[in-house]
């Protein structure tokens, strides 16, 4: 077949068959756990990783999407030199700012667990949720070798060993959680299972990378290569470009996954936090079928743009958002009267009302922001991140008091609310893109 032929389309289709196990595996965890902890229990260890991911947002810098932007760009030039320089850059950065977040983890969590919980938790007090979070803390050291191996493999463009490694993780974390759950039939039980899967994907991705460096693809330094150089490196010269993708990255991070679970913790209830990730959860389903394009893309435009060849650039650009945002927003109004019926069958009895409600608002802001698939490969690539943080800060200004005050007003789903009004803002974007072509055109 003709599209067999075609680099971009292998890659893609490889990733997106493990962007499906990977998606399907994550919801099978929310499914074992409603059944095995109850929505209240279950809205507490989400609790916990939005605590964890909050505090995280202090260290992400957006290490690893440079690193592959970086990687990709220097592989086309056959600059090994460069890629060696990029992933030891990688591994000293993420392993910097992972010891950072333990110990900011040890002072400013507690605080954290005072403001959203109070004095009184679920779990005997705020101080318990705290050391959940604490204890994901430890999550970038144990992926830290993996992290590495990823950046290598995306950015020279080895999908098949990059999905193996992700699908790896994903099979243990199931399987690990689920045991921590039946062991101790608590929310420390999936932290545990959590560490534990991130421990094992480390190791099996230097097997995959091992194997990467044998085959017939772009010559990869050796992991003790990159450890010689990465001491050396000085973290300084890439960190301007990690920290405005970071920033962005940290803003949607807060605005979608961070918020809205801490809002209904606070107004609302831990049982709310649980429908919500359920919801959240099913949502995503169609959005995994156009993961391997976009995280193709984002290589594939490296090269391009290191080239110099504009007008493939905004070819392929074009291509993906327009194709791949008619996939996933059809899928989503496709599935939407599915819900119902998989809310039924697989979850406990009081999770179909409060799913299904949250569902429908979600679906407002998903269906339209499924355009927004490569957006942030372009701002990358073009060197305008600056204006797209920009965009997504003034959006947040906005947005977030308008959150809060929804909230207020309606505490069950105002958070919800929040999420599709933030997802409809990234459409903002597009006037300037346009305006770019338009200019670059001339």
């Amino acid at each position: 077949m003709s599209w067999l032929q075609n680099r971009f389309l292998r890659n893609a289709a490889t990733l997106q068959a493990g962007a499906v196990l990977n998606g399907f595996g994550g919801l099978a965890t929310v499914v074992l756990l409603a059944h095995f902890l109850g929505a209240r229990l279950q809205g507490e260890y989400y609790t916990a990783i939005a605590m964890y991911s909050g505090l995280a947002l202090l260290v992400n810098i957006g290490l690893v999407q440079v690193t592959v932007n970086q990687v990709a760009s220097a592989a086309a030039r056959g600059n090994a030199d460069k890629v060696l320089e990029w992933l030891g850059f990688l591994a000293k950065a993420y392993f910097l700012c992972g010891c950072l977040l333990v110990v900011a983890g040890l002072f400013l969590l507690p605080w954290v667990g005072r403001l959203v919980v109070g004095d009184e938790g679920l779990l005997g007090s705020d101080a318990d949720l705290v050391r959940l979070a604490q204890l994901l803390t430890l999550t970038p050291l144990l992926e830290l070798p993996k992290q590495v191996v990823m950046g290598a493999l995306q950015g020279t463009r080895r999908m098949v060993l990059l999905a193996k490694t992700e699908n790896a993780q994903e099979v243990v974390r199931v399987f690990s959680v689920t045991a921590g759950t039946l062991l101790v039939f608590s929310p420390l039980g999936p932290v545990l299972g959590m560490l534990f899967a991130s421990a094992i994907g480390s190791i099996v991705s230097l097997e995959l990378y091992r194997r990467a460096r044998r085959d017939d693809g772009y010559p990869l330094p050796a992991i003790r290569e990159v450890l010689r150089r990465a001491p050396r490196v000085n973290v300084w010269v890439g960190l301007p470009l990690t920290l405005r993708f970071g920033a962005l990255r940290n803003l949607d991070t807060f605005a979608l996954e961070v918020l809205p679970p801490l809002l209904m913790r606070t107004f609302a209830s831990a049982e709310w936090v649980a429908y919500f990730k359920v919801a959240n959860r099913i949502m995503n389903v169609p959005l995994m079928f156009m993961q391997g394009v976009s995280r193709t893309a984002l290589p594939a435009m490296s090269e391009l743009k290191g080239l110099e060849d504009m007008k493939r650039f905004r070819q392929l650009w074009t291509r993906v958002t327009l194709v791949g945002g008619s996939i996933v927003g059809g899928g989503l109004l496709l599935a939407l009267p599915v819900i119902p019926l998989i809310v039924g069958y697989f979850f406990p009895q009081d999770y179909g009302g409060p799913v299904w409600t949250l569902a429908l608002i979600l679906a407002v802001g998903f269906v339209p922001s499924a355009f927004c698939i490569a957006l942030d490969t372009f701002f990358l690539l073009v060197d305008r991140l600056g204006v797209l943080i920009l965009i997504t800060s003034v959006g947040l200004a906005l947005i977030v008091p308008l959150s809060i005050q929804l909230c207020i007003w309606i505490p069950d789903t105002g958070a919800a609310w929040g999420f599709s009004i933030t997802k409809i803002w990234a459409l903002v974007n597009f006037l300037y893109v346009a305006h770019y072509f338009r200019r670059s055109a001339t």
